[in-house]
């Protein structure tokens, strides 16, 4: 995997197909110091793999575009090694109860955002999506293989 130095922006691959979603999360992204590639449907995440590489898949749970959902497109790119272990995988949702879940083995470890938790009007730059996930990753690169910040989140046990 293609590692960026200090004079390069990590690449982020945002899907999500709600378009004033998209845009607000792009920018935040950008002034959060990503390259961020935005696309609306989940359906074409393998194709760009083969045409760049990234360090972060920040992904819509619920996608009405295309025919697959988020969970559904990454665990396919996962099973073809086309995701390495060394790419954040982080999903998102306005129904994290539901949704969360199915994430399970897929994303990363705290790598489940509800879309309600960010405020990209605000203009304090800490309460937007690009500022959670530039912690987020930094936090996962300083990690050590095999440490729960590299680990794919479990499913959920009942009780």
């Amino acid at each position: 995997m293609e590692r960026y130095g200090s004079n390069k922006k990590p690449r982020i691959l945002l899907v999500e197909d709600n378009e004033i979603i998209l845009k607000s999360y792009f920018r935040s992204l950008e002034e959060a110091g990503f390259s961020v590639v935005g696309i609306s449907d989940a359906d074409n995440i393998e194709n760009l793999f083969w045409e760049m590489k990234f360090n972060i898949i920040l992904c819509d749970t619920d996608n009405d575009i295309g025919s697959l959902d988020g969970p559904d497109a990454c665990r396919n790119a996962l099973d073809k090694k086309l995701i390495s272990e060394d790419v954040l995988v982080i999903g998102m949702s306005d129904d994290s109860r539901t949704n969360q879940p199915r994430w399970a083995g897929i994303a990363h470890h705290a790598g489940f955002y509800d879309k309600d938790y960010s405020d990209d009007n605000s203009k304090d730059k800490r309460k937007g999506i690009g500022f959670k996930v530039m912690a987020h990753y930094l936090n996962f690169e300083k990690a050590k293989p095999g440490t729960s910040w590299r680990a794919r989140m479990l499913p959920k046990v009942e009780y």
